[in-house]
């Protein structure tokens, strides 16, 4: 039998160097994703999930890992937390990889509400938190994950009690203060008890381009309990992998939804299990790509409970030579009858060099379900674009129109959850971004 020896990137040998710091020793989380990461690499296009998606190809050098934050930096910071500080609005400041309690809101968090820093909770090593962690058995082989795991430096772990409905939803802000291009890795998680309810938004903000992330949220929705997750992705990263786990328990609710206007590469997955009866799932995204920009949204949506319900919907438009790309698997085990399970994938090509890859699958294993998947591609219909020429508009305004149209439908199920007062603002900020996108497209 023949020895193939992988042959390494530079990206690939940088952070083997990163993984193998002796800073980085001593914990539980590095040490499982530093041997998956040092014997797989970089995933490729020989593995199927990064069919079209190879990150090997596309991370052609790996950033340094962020610094300690300078005392100029930090101050500025400050200050723009100070001006931008809304009333009813509980931030959580992730600075340079680092959670920052002397930045955060801890003060007006409900008495319900647990904020710890990611370092001490894996300080204390608590076996029911790490596994919260590691996240559901269809994500550990997940190389991305692994990366995560064998890089992070911090996040937070929101804790909310049973029976507590938390009305104002939490902001978590990451922040890069590097003038340069710098990597972060970082780790957060949510449990919520049962019968609980709790919004997390989280935003970036970066002085320069060309950042690296990897980003995991591990959640736990306790049986009765609600959670809506809503992200505003618009800095202009380098590389961004953000992943989602979550496990939904009985009569629960998850929702999450992102834009993505912005970033080179942009991958963002989720991996969840419905594992109580009459739980419900809705996923959704809009992607607004230009340039040469990649963006993927890949999904692993596991039934395993009776009555369960779960919506994807991701809406794409695709100008210039970007790529976009949609996987999304639904899997109903033997037993989770009454599963209903709905996914599609629409795309707008708005030039001849744009592209859109889709592959959605359904793995059945239930005889007594209603499930189906669909994915579109195509133009703008010349017909509604020949109506409102007709009325007065000119094409690009005409365009413009119809685009928001379609990227609305998932806008508009934003705060459907447990959002409460922030939804109708954090809408029209969405709403504001693709106008922003739209008006740099018609000026380009």
């Amino acid at each position: 039998m023949t020895n193939v020896t992988r042959i390494k990137t530079d990206a690939e040998q940088t952070l083997e160097q990163q993984i193998l710091s002796p800073s980085l020793a001593g914990n539980p989380l590095r040490a499982a994703g530093r041997d998956v990461f040092v014997g797989k690499g970089l995933p490729h296009r020989r593995v199927e999930e990064y069919k079209y998606t190879d990150l090997k190809a596309l991370m052609r050098k790996a950033n340094p890992v962020a610094g300690e934050t300078t005392p100029q930096a930090l101050a500025s910071v400050v200050e723009t937390l100070r001006a931008t500080a809304r009333a009813g609005e509980i931030r959580l400041v992730i600075l340079d990889g680092l959670f920052r309690a002397d930045l955060s809101d801890l003060a007006v968090l409900p008495a319900a509400v647990t904020v710890t820093s990611l370092r001490d909770v894996l300080a204390k090593g608590a076996a029911d938190t790490m596994a919260v962690l590691a996240g559901p058995a269809i994500a550990t082989d997940d190389p991305v994950i692994s990366l995560n795991a064998a890089l992070v430096s911090d996040g937070v772990v929101i804790e909310v009690a049973a029976g507590a409905m938390i009305a104002d939803a939490l902001h978590l802000v990451h922040i890069v203060t590097s003038a340069t291009p710098v990597s972060l890795h970082t780790r957060s998680a949510v449990i919520l008890g049962a019968g609980a309810s709790l919004g997390l938004i989280e935003s970036y903000q970066s002085t320069v381009p060309g950042h690296q992330r990897t980003d995991v949220l591990n959640v736990v929705v306790g049986d009765g309990a609600r959670f809506e997750h809503a992200v505003a992705k618009s800095d202009a990263s380098a590389i961004d992998l953000a992943t989602i786990t979550a496990v939904i328990g009985a009569d629960a609710k998850l929702q999450s939804f992102a834009l993505v206007t912005a970033g080179d590469v942009t991958r963002r997955q989720h991996f969840v299990r419905m594992e109580g009866n009459h739980s419900v799932l809705s996923l959704k995204g809009a992607n607004l790509l230009n340039g040469r920009m990649h963006a993927d949204t890949t999904l692993v949506v596991e039934h395993d409970s009776l009555h369960c319900e779960s919506r994807e919907l991701y809406r794409s438009v695709i100008d210039g030579e970007a790529h976009g790309v949609f996987q999304g698997k639904v899997i109903v085990r033997p037993g989770a009858q009454k599963t209903d399970g709905k996914m599609a994938s629409n795309a707008l090509l708005l030039s001849e060099s744009a592209e859109m890859h889709n592959k959605p699958e359904l793995e059945i294993y239930a005889d007594d379900v209603a499930c189906g998947h669909g994915a579109t591609c195509g133009e703008i219909d010349e017909g509604p674009i020949f109506y409102l020429m007709s009325r007065g508009l000119p094409r690009p305004q005409a365009e413009a129109l119809l685009i928001q149209s379609f990227v609305g439908e998932v806008v508009d199920s934003v705060g459907d959850v447990a959002l409460g007062d922030h939804a109708e603002a954090l809408r029209d900020g969405f709403t504001s971004a693709i106008e922003a996108w739209l008006a740099q497209r018609g000026a380009s």
